[in-house]
């Protein structure tokens, strides 16, 4: 890995992330509607072992996406408006699936970006 970068380097490399950060936003929100649009239609399917329905373990991932970026800071302010509101959308989807897998994806970041401060001080 390259140990200095130029101006240039470093401005596409951020404008790479904050675009990828963005297109995972809109992503979300395709998925969001997916969802959506499946439980209007009653196009779900029965629980599993472990009582979620695949459609569940849809609203999960998103929920889980949307912690990761939350809590590494990693929504530009300029989009946090939409944030917010696809987290509203994921809550009024199923608040108890939402909430569950937001929160432990919180709490696993969290984690991870923890053990990451601890590595980098040794």
């Amino acid at each position: 890995m390259k140990d200095a970068y130029t101006r240039e380097e470093l401005f596409h490399i951020l404008a790479n992330e904050r675009t990828s950060h963005r297109i995972e936003l809109a992503r979300a929100e395709g998925a969001l509607m997916m969802i959506d649009a499946l439980q209007r239609l009653g196009l779900v399917d029965e629980p599993d072992d472990d009582s979620f329905r695949s459609i569940d373990w849809k609203l999960g991932d998103v929920a889980a996406q949307l912690a990761e970026l939350s809590v590494r800071g990693e929504v530009p302010p300029s989009w946090q408006e939409m944030f917010d509101r696809l987290c509203e959308k994921g809550r009024k989807l199923n608040e108890a699936v939402w909430t569950y897998f937001y929160d432990r994806a919180v709490e696993n970041e969290e984690w991870l970006i923890a053990m990451e401060n601890s590595e980098a001080d040794f």
